[in-house]
Protein backbone atom coordinates (compact mmCIF):
# COMPACT_ATOMS: atom_id res chain seq x y z
CA UNK A 1 0.00 0.00 0.00
CA UNK A 2 2.44 2.35 1.17
CA UNK A 3 4.62 1.55 -2.07
CA UNK A 4 1.66 2.23 -4.34
CA UNK A 5 1.45 5.77 -2.66
CA UNK A 6 5.07 6.50 -3.29
CA UNK A 7 4.08 5.62 -6.98
CA UNK A 8 1.65 7.89 -7.15
CA UNK A 9 3.07 10.34 -5.69
CA UNK A 10 6.26 10.58 -7.77
CA UNK A 11 3.87 10.10 -11.05
CA UNK A 12 1.95 12.88 -10.18
CA UNK A 13 5.14 15.38 -9.51
CA UNK A 14 6.17 14.19 -12.76
CA UNK A 15 3.48 14.93 -14.86
CA UNK A 16 3.41 18.33 -12.85
CA UNK A 17 6.74 18.98 -13.44
CA UNK A 18 5.88 18.32 -17.47
CA UNK A 19 2.96 20.28 -17.15
CA UNK A 20 5.02 23.31 -15.72
CA UNK A 21 7.99 22.71 -18.08
CA UNK A 22 5.17 22.88 -21.76
CA UNK A 23 3.56 25.67 -19.69
CA UNK A 24 6.62 27.82 -19.47
CA UNK A 25 7.53 27.32 -22.98
CA UNK A 26 4.38 28.46 -24.04
CA UNK A 27 4.61 31.28 -21.31
CA UNK A 28 4.79 34.46 -23.82
CA UNK A 29 2.82 37.43 -23.80
CA UNK A 30 2.05 37.23 -27.08
CA UNK A 31 -1.66 36.58 -28.15
CA UNK A 32 -2.41 35.46 -24.82
CA UNK A 33 -5.74 35.34 -23.10
CA UNK A 34 -6.38 33.17 -19.95
CA UNK A 35 -4.67 29.39 -20.70
CA UNK A 36 -5.63 30.26 -24.94
CA UNK A 37 -2.88 31.52 -27.34
CA UNK A 38 -4.25 33.01 -30.55
CA UNK A 39 -1.87 33.07 -33.36
CA UNK A 40 -1.56 35.80 -35.50
CA UNK A 41 -2.94 34.13 -38.93
CA UNK A 42 -2.04 34.88 -42.78
CA UNK A 43 -5.25 35.75 -44.46
CA UNK A 44 -7.37 37.44 -41.79
CA UNK A 45 -6.62 39.75 -39.62
CA UNK A 46 -5.10 39.17 -35.74
CA UNK A 47 -8.11 40.02 -32.72
CA UNK A 48 -5.64 41.05 -30.50
CA UNK A 49 -3.09 44.02 -29.73
CA UNK A 50 0.48 43.41 -29.73
CA UNK A 51 4.05 44.79 -30.52
CA UNK A 52 4.65 42.46 -33.97
CA UNK A 53 6.46 42.33 -37.45
CA UNK A 54 4.71 40.47 -40.03
CA UNK A 55 6.09 39.10 -43.38
CA UNK A 56 3.74 37.20 -45.20
CA UNK A 57 4.27 36.31 -49.33
CA UNK A 58 1.51 34.75 -51.21
CA UNK A 59 1.57 33.61 -55.28
CA UNK A 60 -1.55 33.06 -57.17
CA UNK A 61 -2.62 32.60 -60.41
CA UNK A 62 -6.13 34.42 -61.23
CA UNK A 63 -8.03 36.81 -62.90
CA UNK A 64 -7.42 40.74 -63.24
CA UNK A 65 -10.16 43.28 -63.05
CA UNK A 66 -10.22 43.15 -66.90
CA UNK A 67 -10.09 39.73 -67.28
CA UNK A 68 -6.64 38.61 -67.94
CA UNK A 69 -4.94 36.06 -66.33
CA UNK A 70 -2.39 36.54 -63.91
CA UNK A 71 0.65 34.92 -62.27
CA UNK A 72 0.65 36.88 -58.93
CA UNK A 73 3.46 36.66 -56.17
CA UNK A 74 3.03 38.99 -52.98
CA UNK A 75 4.94 40.16 -50.14
CA UNK A 76 2.86 41.82 -47.42
CA UNK A 77 4.91 43.76 -44.62
CA UNK A 78 3.58 45.02 -41.23
CA UNK A 79 4.65 46.47 -38.47
CA UNK A 80 2.36 46.86 -35.19
CA UNK A 81 3.70 48.79 -32.15
CA UNK A 82 1.52 49.63 -28.92
CA UNK A 83 1.29 52.89 -27.37
CA UNK A 84 -0.65 52.17 -24.63
CA UNK A 85 -1.33 47.86 -22.99
CA UNK A 86 -4.73 47.99 -25.71
CA UNK A 87 -3.72 50.25 -28.11
CA UNK A 88 -1.83 49.96 -30.83
CA UNK A 89 -0.75 51.81 -33.99
CA UNK A 90 0.20 50.15 -37.29
CA UNK A 91 2.33 50.24 -40.45
CA UNK A 92 2.09 48.41 -43.61
CA UNK A 93 2.28 47.71 -47.24
CA UNK A 94 2.20 45.12 -49.78
CA UNK A 95 5.19 44.42 -52.79
CA UNK A 96 3.88 43.01 -55.89
CA UNK A 97 4.97 41.25 -58.84
CA UNK A 98 2.25 40.26 -61.36
CA UNK A 99 3.33 38.53 -64.37
CA UNK A 100 0.44 39.15 -67.04
CA UNK A 101 -0.32 35.84 -69.22
CA UNK A 102 0.98 36.08 -73.26
CA UNK A 103 2.37 39.48 -72.05
CA UNK A 104 6.06 40.35 -71.72
CA UNK A 105 5.98 42.86 -69.35
CA UNK A 106 5.32 42.27 -66.05
CA UNK A 107 4.35 44.90 -63.08
CA UNK A 108 5.64 45.41 -60.35
CA UNK A 109 6.33 48.04 -57.27
CA UNK A 110 4.65 48.44 -53.67
CA UNK A 111 1.02 48.59 -53.29
CA UNK A 112 -0.50 52.01 -51.49
CA UNK A 113 0.63 52.87 -48.24
CA UNK A 114 -1.35 51.45 -44.72
CA UNK A 115 -1.84 53.02 -41.49
CA UNK A 116 -3.78 51.94 -38.98
CA UNK A 117 -5.13 52.00 -35.19
CA UNK A 118 -6.66 49.15 -32.78
CA UNK A 119 -8.22 49.22 -29.34
CA UNK A 120 -8.31 45.63 -27.60
CA UNK A 121 -11.76 46.41 -25.69
CA UNK A 122 -12.26 43.03 -24.41
CA UNK A 123 -10.33 40.50 -22.87
CA UNK A 124 -12.17 37.42 -20.48
CA UNK A 125 -9.10 34.96 -19.21
CA UNK A 126 -11.91 32.38 -17.62
CA UNK A 127 -13.98 32.11 -21.37
CA UNK A 128 -10.98 32.76 -23.44
CA UNK A 129 -12.92 35.44 -25.22
CA UNK A 130 -10.95 38.83 -27.03
CA UNK A 131 -12.57 41.69 -29.06
CA UNK A 132 -11.13 44.71 -30.69
CA UNK A 133 -12.15 47.45 -32.57
CA UNK A 134 -9.85 49.21 -35.23
CA UNK A 135 -9.71 51.56 -38.17
CA UNK A 136 -7.78 51.03 -40.81
CA UNK A 137 -6.65 53.80 -44.06
CA UNK A 138 -4.88 53.22 -47.80
CA UNK A 139 -3.31 56.15 -48.31
CA UNK A 140 -4.33 57.07 -51.97
CA UNK A 141 -1.54 57.42 -54.68
CA UNK A 142 1.29 56.01 -52.49
CA UNK A 143 2.06 53.26 -54.29
CA UNK A 144 3.07 52.84 -58.48
CA UNK A 145 0.27 53.72 -60.67
CA UNK A 146 -0.76 50.59 -62.54
CA UNK A 147 0.43 48.00 -59.49
CA UNK A 148 -3.13 46.17 -57.37
CA UNK A 149 -4.42 48.55 -54.57
CA UNK A 150 -2.18 51.34 -55.39
CA UNK A 151 -5.35 53.11 -56.50
CA UNK A 152 -5.07 57.13 -56.44
CA UNK A 153 -7.96 57.76 -53.75
CA UNK A 154 -8.23 56.93 -50.15
CA UNK A 155 -9.79 54.19 -48.50
CA UNK A 156 -11.06 54.16 -44.87
CA UNK A 157 -11.60 50.71 -43.48
CA UNK A 158 -13.43 50.30 -40.10
CA UNK A 159 -13.62 46.36 -38.67
CA UNK A 160 -14.38 44.40 -35.65
CA UNK A 161 -12.46 41.35 -34.97
CA UNK A 162 -12.96 38.79 -32.29
CA UNK A 163 -11.16 35.47 -31.02
CA UNK A 164 -13.01 32.88 -28.64
CA UNK A 165 -11.54 29.60 -27.63
CA UNK A 166 -13.22 26.65 -26.11
CA UNK A 167 -11.80 25.56 -23.22
CA UNK A 168 -15.16 25.82 -21.31
CA UNK A 169 -16.52 23.03 -22.86
CA UNK A 170 -17.67 20.02 -20.46
CA UNK A 171 -15.20 16.66 -19.77
CA UNK A 172 -17.40 14.86 -22.26
CA UNK A 173 -16.00 17.16 -24.58
CA UNK A 174 -12.45 17.66 -23.49
CA UNK A 175 -11.15 16.75 -26.62
CA UNK A 176 -13.01 19.61 -28.22
CA UNK A 177 -11.68 22.10 -25.79
CA UNK A 178 -8.28 23.08 -28.01
CA UNK A 179 -10.56 24.35 -30.89
CA UNK A 180 -10.74 27.86 -30.90
CA UNK A 181 -12.75 30.42 -33.95
CA UNK A 182 -11.94 34.34 -34.44
CA UNK A 183 -13.31 36.74 -36.98
CA UNK A 184 -13.38 40.30 -38.60
CA UNK A 185 -15.71 42.02 -40.45
CA UNK A 186 -14.16 45.55 -42.23
CA UNK A 187 -16.00 48.26 -44.27
CA UNK A 188 -13.96 49.50 -46.98
CA UNK A 189 -15.40 53.00 -47.99
CA UNK A 190 -13.45 54.97 -50.70
CA UNK A 191 -12.76 58.53 -49.82
CA UNK A 192 -13.45 59.70 -53.69
CA UNK A 193 -16.69 58.24 -55.09
CA UNK A 194 -14.62 58.57 -58.66
CA UNK A 195 -11.63 58.56 -60.13
CA UNK A 196 -10.07 58.57 -63.21
CA UNK A 197 -7.75 55.82 -64.87
CA UNK A 198 -6.29 55.62 -68.12
CA UNK A 199 -8.27 58.93 -69.06
CA UNK A 200 -11.75 56.89 -68.08
CA UNK A 201 -14.14 57.65 -65.19
CA UNK A 202 -14.39 55.16 -62.91
CA UNK A 203 -16.77 54.58 -59.64
CA UNK A 204 -15.01 53.47 -56.32
CA UNK A 205 -17.49 50.71 -54.71
CA UNK A 206 -18.19 50.38 -51.46
CA UNK A 207 -17.29 46.90 -50.15
CA UNK A 208 -17.16 44.33 -47.05
CA UNK A 209 -13.83 42.32 -46.20
CA UNK A 210 -15.12 39.67 -43.79
CA UNK A 211 -13.60 36.38 -42.91
CA UNK A 212 -12.86 33.28 -39.76
CA UNK A 213 -10.52 31.09 -38.89
CA UNK A 214 -10.85 27.63 -37.16
CA UNK A 215 -8.09 26.01 -34.92
CA UNK A 216 -7.39 23.47 -33.26
CA UNK A 217 -4.41 24.05 -30.96
CA UNK A 218 -1.60 21.40 -30.38
CA UNK A 219 -0.26 22.91 -27.24
CA UNK A 220 -3.44 23.56 -25.53
CA UNK A 221 -4.00 19.62 -25.91
CA UNK A 222 -0.97 18.99 -24.35
CA UNK A 223 -0.95 21.28 -21.59
CA UNK A 224 -4.10 21.60 -20.91
CA UNK A 225 -6.17 18.38 -21.71
CA UNK A 226 -3.94 15.11 -22.48
CA UNK A 227 -0.55 14.74 -22.88
CA UNK A 228 -1.02 12.74 -26.09
CA UNK A 229 2.52 12.26 -26.42
CA UNK A 230 3.22 14.24 -29.43
CA UNK A 231 6.63 14.55 -29.90
CA UNK A 232 8.69 17.69 -30.67
CA UNK A 233 8.33 19.90 -33.13
CA UNK A 234 4.70 18.44 -33.67
CA UNK A 235 3.84 19.46 -30.10
CA UNK A 236 4.16 23.08 -30.97
CA UNK A 237 1.70 22.68 -34.43
CA UNK A 238 -2.11 24.57 -34.99
CA UNK A 239 -3.79 23.57 -37.66
CA UNK A 240 -5.85 26.41 -38.88
CA UNK A 241 -8.74 26.64 -41.48
CA UNK A 242 -9.34 30.22 -42.65
CA UNK A 243 -12.05 31.98 -45.08
CA UNK A 244 -11.26 35.15 -46.44
CA UNK A 245 -13.67 37.34 -48.48
CA UNK A 246 -14.40 40.48 -50.22
CA UNK A 247 -18.06 41.54 -50.84
CA UNK A 248 -18.99 44.52 -53.39
CA UNK A 249 -21.89 45.98 -51.87
CA UNK A 250 -22.29 48.68 -54.07
CA UNK A 251 -25.93 47.72 -56.69
CA UNK A 252 -23.48 47.99 -59.94
CA UNK A 253 -20.68 45.29 -58.79
CA UNK A 254 -23.08 42.55 -56.12
CA UNK A 255 -20.56 39.75 -56.51
CA UNK A 256 -17.78 38.27 -53.75
CA UNK A 257 -14.25 37.40 -54.10
CA UNK A 258 -12.27 35.33 -51.62
CA UNK A 259 -10.70 31.97 -50.75
CA UNK A 260 -10.41 28.67 -48.44
CA UNK A 261 -7.21 28.36 -46.60
CA UNK A 262 -5.93 25.21 -45.01
CA UNK A 263 -3.10 25.35 -43.60
CA UNK A 264 -0.49 24.80 -40.00
CA UNK A 265 1.09 27.61 -38.08
CA UNK A 266 4.28 26.31 -36.17
CA UNK A 267 5.23 28.45 -32.77
CA UNK A 268 8.35 29.03 -31.01
CA UNK A 269 9.31 31.06 -28.31
CA UNK A 270 10.16 34.46 -30.68
CA UNK A 271 8.24 33.97 -33.96
CA UNK A 272 6.40 31.49 -35.52
CA UNK A 273 5.85 30.33 -39.81
CA UNK A 274 2.85 29.47 -41.35
CA UNK A 275 2.00 27.93 -44.53
CA UNK A 276 -1.52 27.54 -45.92
CA UNK A 277 -2.89 26.60 -49.69
CA UNK A 278 -5.51 29.21 -51.47
CA UNK A 279 -8.69 28.39 -52.58
CA UNK A 280 -10.76 30.06 -54.61
CA UNK A 281 -14.04 29.55 -54.01
CA UNK A 282 -15.76 31.15 -56.97
CA UNK A 283 -14.84 31.62 -60.64
CA UNK A 284 -14.38 34.97 -59.80
CA UNK A 285 -11.81 34.92 -57.32
CA UNK A 286 -9.73 32.17 -59.86
CA UNK A 287 -9.33 28.69 -60.32
CA UNK A 288 -6.16 27.49 -59.52
CA UNK A 289 -4.93 27.23 -55.94
CA UNK A 290 -2.11 29.18 -54.83
CA UNK A 291 -0.35 29.43 -51.61
CA UNK A 292 0.68 31.96 -48.37
CA UNK A 293 3.84 31.94 -46.44
CA UNK A 294 4.26 33.37 -43.26
CA UNK A 295 6.94 34.82 -40.83
CA UNK A 296 5.95 36.49 -37.90
CA UNK A 297 7.98 37.66 -35.53
CA UNK A 298 6.82 38.27 -31.75
CA UNK A 299 7.86 41.87 -31.11
CA UNK A 300 7.16 42.27 -27.53
CA UNK A 301 8.32 38.52 -26.63
CA UNK A 302 11.60 39.67 -28.37
CA UNK A 303 12.47 42.68 -26.57
CA UNK A 304 10.14 43.07 -23.71
CA UNK A 305 12.45 45.88 -21.76
CA UNK A 306 12.59 47.57 -24.95
CA UNK A 307 10.67 48.64 -28.07
CA UNK A 308 8.12 45.32 -27.13
CA UNK A 309 7.06 47.11 -24.56
CA UNK A 310 3.95 49.46 -24.44
CA UNK A 311 4.88 53.16 -24.86
CA UNK A 312 2.92 54.81 -22.36
CA UNK A 313 1.66 52.38 -19.03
Amino acid sequence: MLQNKNNLQKTILIALCISISLFSSLGWSHGWVGKRFFPSTLATEDPYVNDELSFIMGRIRGPSEDGALNHATNLKVGYAKTIFPRFALSLGGNVNFVNPVNQDSNISGFSNMEIGAKYQFLTSEKYESLASIGLEASIGGTGKPGVPEANSFSILMPGIFFGQGFGFFPETMKYLRPLALTGVLQANVPLSRHSIEDGERHRNPNSLSWGATLQYSIPYLQAFVKDVGIPTPFNRIIPVVEVSANSCIDPACMHTTGSINPGVIWLGRKFQLGIEATVPFNDTTGRDVGMLVQFHVFVDDLFPKTIGRPLFR
